[in-house]
């Protein structure tokens, strides 16, 4: 923000308030919120948080797959498992620019229920061909891409539930909508063990496949049960989208890259606080399970790795209050002090022996990880509007605040899907450097003494950009 702004720039960004502005005046956008649009918002809220929270179950189905595949006679290599984990991020990060567009083409209700309902193809896909152990990797590696759609429907359900919130409630609902959606990863890891040992399906989708344990003894493991279980959960949450939704402008909640607010250098910067953050959240609730049944064989990880993922889905929350209250770039500083902290403890740790006690040591070592993980991205995710309003405030020395306000943060929601995409990038990248450590040092020490040092990098960044008292953006 230093020297003056060019006049052109102060021309293109003050037309684009006007237009805002007169959004509002037409009932466009919510300035006004009376009793019926609050009941009509929290309406939209609760569906959009049902069907986001079956599309992160999906997205991170094969966290708990890999796990199983080896012991059931699927012949598959260490580092094809970690790709399997993998694969369902890297189409995410298309997938997630892709419906911020899709929304505007077909609104609202009709492009939820249709994300939705479109995850019906990988679970059904993946319930036929994890009845064969001798299923090619070519086909489980297709359906871990079509995984990856669950994780397009963030985009879409921002830009759409940002519509139904005037500028005062629209950060909260956003935040408990991502939050809530979350916990979407904790359910399916906590749930999906329980289901395989349920065979009421198996006189449509075939026989079990039987796990012999360390001891000798043998169960029946009914594999197709992980995806078949969602079904009625999509199924429900397709028609709640499609009878309680309902579609608001779709010229105010279309992704447009032509923005010119998602042209500056804060969403790089935030960007990489994002992969930092919610990015390390991803790859490690998709990795963590490989990992542990790696380091630990002789333990189930599948009956406490949930607790991760909840934990930073429970500290998200926190963080935001927490930024409320004391600033958003401090306790985002913060956070990334617990995580290179918490990382480099695991660096020094390993390697761990199959003692139990070096168990608790790992899962405590990974909660607090998690923890730190989501307290940073709540903090962050008030961080981004704070942002793009002082940006804009010092662009145009505008004199109406509650317009430019209102702008900008329109723009910091724009921002948040692109900067999420970066973070299911991050997603994608994590699995593969555990899998590169492994496969080049037969250890995971090295990649957590990177993710501590990565983890300082975007401690010194956010202190350098949104901390110091010079910044010109300090949150």
């Amino acid at each position: 923000m230093a020297g003056k702004t060019p006049s052109w720039l102060v021309n293109r960004a003050a037309g684009e308030i006007s237009a805002f502005a007169a959004d509002v005046q037409k009932g466009n956008a919510p300035a006004q919120w009376g009793e019926n649009a609050r009941n009509l918002a929290m309406r939209c809220l609760w569906i959009s948080i049902a069907n986001l929270f079956v599309a992160f179950a999906v997205w991170s189905i094969w966290s708990v797959l890999v796990v199983k595949l080896p012991r059931l006679g699927f012949d598959y290599s260490l580092s094809q498992l970690f790709l399997l984990v993998a694969l369902p991020a890297l189409s995410a990060v298309l997938s997630r620019l892709f419906y911020g567009y899709g929304l505007s083409a077909l609104g609202g209700r009709c492009w939820t229920a249709l994300s939705t309902g479109v995850l019906l193809i990988p679970c059904l896909g993946l319930a036929y061909v994890l009845r064969d152990s001798q299923t090619p990797y070519w086909l489980m590696a297709f359906l871990a891409l079509l995984c990856g759609l669950g994780g397009g429907s963030f985009s879409s359900s921002m830009l759409h539930l940002a519509d139904f919130f005037p500028p005062s409630q629209r950060s909260w609902a956003l935040s408990l909508n991502a939050g809530l959606g979350n916990l979407g990863i904790a359910a399916l890891q906590l749930l999906t063990p329980l289901a395989l040992s349920a065979g009421c399906c198996w006189f449509v989708f075939g026989q079990p496949h039987w796990w012999l344990d360390e001891s000798g003894w043998s169960r029946p493991l009914w594999l197709q049960n992980a995806p078949l279980i969602w079904l009625p959960f999509i199924i429900l949450a397709v028609l709640l989208a499609w009878f309680g939704l309902q579609d608001r402008n779709p010229n105010n909640a279309v992704f447009n890259l032509k923005r010119r607010g998602l042209y500056n250098a804060h969403v790089v910067y935030l960007g990489c606080l994002y992969m930092g953050t919610f990015g390390s959240i991803l790859g490690l609730s998709f990795a963590l399970p490989l990992v542990l049944s790696t380091l630990f064989p002789a333990y189930d990880p599948l009956r406490f790795v949930f607790i991760c993922p909840l934990a930073a889905a429970l500290a998200r929350p926190l963080g935001a209050v927490l930024a409320d209250r004391l600033g958003a770039g401090p306790i985002t500083l913060w956070g990334f002090v617990m995580m290179s902290l918490s990382a480099l403890a695991i660096f020094f740790a390993l390697p761990w022996t199959q003692d139990p006690a070096h168990l608790m040591e790992c899962m405590t070592l990974f909660v607090l990880l998690f923890a730190a993980a989501g307290l940073g991205n709540g903090a962050l995710f008030r961080m981004v509007s704070t942002v793009f309003v002082t940006v804009r405030c010092h662009e145009l020395q505008a004199s109406d605040i509650n317009k430019v306000q209102a702008c900008a943060e329109q723009e910091a929601i724009q921002a948040q899907i692109l900067m999420g995409a970066m973070a299911a990038f991050a997603g994608f990248l994590l699995p593969l450097l555990l899998a590169l450590m492994m496969l080049m040092t037969s250890s995971l020490n090295s990649a957590f003494l990177l993710l501590s040092l990565f983890y300082l990098s975007c401690m010194a960044l956010t202190w350098y950009r949104y901390c110091r008292a010079e910044s010109p953006v300090a949150c």
